[in-house]
């Protein structure tokens, strides 16, 4: 395919159809199951970063620049019983759910967290009366049209943001909740492809809280690009394959067939969960980690040598920050630093990368003796393996190595829905209330608007 600006060739009007065959086949159970457990999951690591400081940080912004009237279409935010603009209550609830970086992800060309744009769909879905089914079938397009993104194109080889796709399917979703004719679709399309070319530097070396909130406000920016389509303003034609659009300018022509119609399998089934609230190419990493240190005494060690896949090492071992994290959000990128945790303490946790660890004696010590290097074998069969081997070197001369493929959480290696329960449990809070909600949101799909409404309310809410 080249670059064309003709509207016959506008390839929003490909992503738009294929939008629509995505809404016709969302009624597949598998379908549903999935997007359920997602939203389950996504609402259990929204609810456990509520009190987090970049979380309290844009909720007090958003409080005071975005309220709005109680007669007004507004949203519910996390932390507070007020209620906001949706576009506010988007990036407020999407920093909460990414904040812990405890949610799903789906790997391809690129690596994209397809449930950045969950707490989207809830916020319009709140502000719009919206019934329970119709906002799990806004969610399944989104999802899709999210992960065919991430098969078609790359935003990191050319050093930008792989959230420039969150904002396109944020759109997509959005529209599907707003009902747009395809027309209308394209133009919101087009608008979130124009205006949201975020930049790679949000995570490389000392990360900081917009790693968080970088998603966020791509989701918003798709939110508001459906929102202004539904109003009437149209956008730029071709915006993504014209001659100065996005795959011209940030990530090169699209792969062919990623959206043929009608859609086959639903490529939203292989979106992968965590067991660890970190870096996704950490978790093969953790799970040798912690299963090695039943064999050794940590006390013994030596060296550590870690292989991993390409992407691996640019991701979570790519500067001297990440042997030397100090902060959260630096610490949960590192490999280096989530592999000794779990060589020194046995587990990791939400609480592994608070403050008082980055300063553990014990910690930055074995941080010197770990060395992560790339296994061009693992490269080639990422992704459809997330293979991590470790080797460590003890003082009495043994040499002890395991190699993890998929993950807990993996499509290889799926958690269970008791694991998913578990998992929201642990992060949410074991209370009762919680133990109520984690019910009531598995019945969602089945709930009229204003019902739907209310349980929003209910989950994101203090």
């Amino acid at each position: 395919m080249g670059p064309a600006e003709t509207e016959n060739t506008d390839f929003a009007d490909t992503v738009a159809q294929f939008a629509q065959d995505c809404a016709a086949g969302a009624a597949e159970p598998a379908v549903r199951q999935a997007i359920v457990a997602r939203l389950v999951d996504t609402i259990g690591c929204l609810r456990g970063a509520m009190n987090e400081e970049a979380v309290v940080k844009a909720r007090q912004t958003a409080l005071a620049f975005s309220s709005v009237a109680p007669s007004a279409k507004g949203a519910s935010v996390a932390g507070t019983a007020e209620r906001l603009t949706v576009e506010a209550a988007t990036f407020v609830n999407c920093v909460a759910a990414r904040y812990l970086d405890f949610n799903d992800i789906y790997l391809s060309k690129e690596a994209v967290h397809p449930s950045d744009n969950i707490p989207a769909g809830l916020a319009l879905a709140e502000a719009l009366g919206a019934s329970g089914a119709e906002l799990v079938d806004a969610l399944a397009v989104g999802y899709e049209v999210h992960c065919r993104l991430a098969d078609a194109v790359s935003t990191r080889q050319g050093r930008w943001d792989n959230v420039i796709l969150g904002a396109i399917a944020a759109s997509v979703m959005a529209g599907t909740l707003f009902k747009l004719g395809r027309a209308e679709m394209v133009h919101a399309i087009n608008i979130a492809a124009s205006g949201n070319t975020a930049l790679m530097q949000t995570r490389v070396g000392t990360l900081s809280m917009w790693k968080a909130a970088a998603a966020a406000y791509a989701a918003r920016a798709g939110v508001f690009a459906a929102i202004s389509a539904a109003g009437g303003m149209s956008g730029p034609p071709a915006a993504l394959n014209g001659s100065h659009g996005l795959f011209s300018q940030v990530t090169g022509l699209p792969e062919d067939g990623a959206f043929e119609t009608p859609v086959g399998g639903f490529h939203l089934l292989d979106t992968h969960l965590k067991a660890y609230s970190s870096q996704y190419f950490t978790q093969t990493a953790i799970s040798a980690a912690l299963a090695l240190r039943q064999r050794i005494a940590v006390d013994q060690i030596c060296k550590v040598v870690v292989s991993t896949f390409e992407f691996g090492r640019v991701a979570a071992a790519d500067s001297p920050e990440k042997w030397r994290p100090r902060t959260r959000e630096t610490a949960d990128h590192s490999m280096p630093f989530c592999v000794a945790i779990a060589l020194l303490d046995g587990a990791v946790t939400v609480s592994s990368f608070d403050a008082h660890n980055l300063e553990r004696p014990d910690l930055v010590a074995l941080l010197k003796r770990i060395e992560v290097v790339e296994d061009p074998a693992f490269t080639a069969i990422y992704p459809k393996k997330v293979p991590t081997g470790i080797r460590v070197e003890l003082a009495d001369g043994r040499v002890e190595a395991l190699v993890v493929d998929y993950p807990l959480g993996h499509s290889g290696n799926p958690m269970s829905r008791d694991q998913i329960a578990e998992k929201f449990l642990d992060v949410a809070g074991p209370t009762l209330e919680m133990q109520a909600l984690l019910k009531a949101l598995g019945g969602i799909e089945w709930l009229d608007g204003p019902a739907t409404a209310a349980l929003i309310r209910r989950a994101v809410s203090a």
